[in-house]
């Protein structure tokens, strides 16, 4: 929380305190956290994949998948978040 206090638009260190809140249990505030590191920079790849990851475990798959084409529209040149989204059509199967 500090580095965000020096640096409140730091996507890495909103990723880093959100990986924090979720192994303590605090989901929904690991959820905020990986929602406005996503919010500052659509194409942050951690970001991205810590609040798809935490979307899936919380069994919000439609949550999760607009998440997944949201990565994908705002960097169509990320190959993880292609694949990601490839996979994720393909369980939809």
């Amino acid at each position: 929380e500090q580095a965000l206090a020096r640096a409140p638009k730091d996507a890495d260190a909103m990723v880093s305190l959100g990986l924090i809140l979720e192994k303590a249990g605090r989901r929904p505030a690991a959820r905020a956290r990986y929602e406005a590191a996503v919010a500052t920079d659509p194409k942050h790849e951690s970001g991205n994949a810590a609040l798809i990851a935490l979307l899936d475990a919380l069994g919000e798959e439609a949550a999760a998948l607009a998440a997944r084409e949201r990565w994908v529209e705002t960097d169509p040149a990320s190959n993880k978040a292609r694949w990601d989204l490839a996979q994720a059509y393909q369980r939809a199967k």
